[in-house]
């Protein structure tokens, strides 16, 4: 008996799942897409690594600078870059 309601109950869950969809003007049906808000901005920047390798260099809401990168397995992440900033100080004289 209570492998016939697992059953069910697993059968009722697959069926279950939808998705998303509203209706444009002209009675189609258009799935909607769950993105998040872009929090980054295209600099227009480039960064290049040490081989050579030249990637698009992206601003974070916060001000961060970053460029995107793929691993040998294929993720991908963000790499932050470090600015040195430069500071003058006014001479003594």
């Amino acid at each position: 008996m209570k492998k016939l309601l697992v059953l069910l109950m697993l059968s009722f869950s697959l069926f279950s799942y939808s998705q998303n969809a509203k209706v444009d003007k002209e009675g189609n049906f258009v799935a909607v897409s769950n993105t998040v808000k872009q929090d980054t901005i295209d600099t227009g920047k480039t960064f290049t690594d040490s081989k050579g390798k030249v990637y698009p260099v992206f601003k974070t809401k916060r001000g961060k600078l970053y460029y995107p990168r793929v691993s040998k397995n294929g993720n991908y992440y963000r790499a932050y870059l470090k600015l040195d900033v430069e500071t003058t100080e006014p001479s003594k004289n």
